[in-house]
């Protein structure tokens, strides 16, 4: 439960937290979850459901361009916290398209 807790800490928090924070942290709970799976002994009915929440309430939510676009925009995160190339590249020329259209 600790890669939930830290991530329920991270969005929780008061101060220095943006909406860019919020793709970067369900990717990153995301992963560790499916990295720790296989060592568990007796709780994976516990984290097959916490990953059946998670894509439940935020499938949705991690294609939202304006959310990817934030944690694009956020020098902490960049591109690195996602390894899908095509929302990368979408979100990317979308970025682009917007800021030679505000000239």
């Amino acid at each position: 439960m600790s890669p939930v807790a830290k991530a329920i800490d991270i969005l929780q928090a008061e101060t220095n937290i943006q909406m860019g924070w919020l793709l970067p942290t369900l990717t990153q709970l995301k992963t560790k979850l499916d990295r720790i799976k296989p060592s568990l002994k007796f709780s994976k009915p516990l984290v097959d459901a916490i990953q059946l929440g998670l894509k439940n309430r935020f499938s949705e939510i991690l294609e939202d361009p304006e959310l990817i676009a934030a944690a694009i925009l956020l020098p902490k995160f960049k591109t690195s916290w996602t390894k899908d190339e095509a929302i990368l590249k979408k979100e990317l020329a979308g970025l682009i398209a917007q800021l030679h259209s505000s000239h």
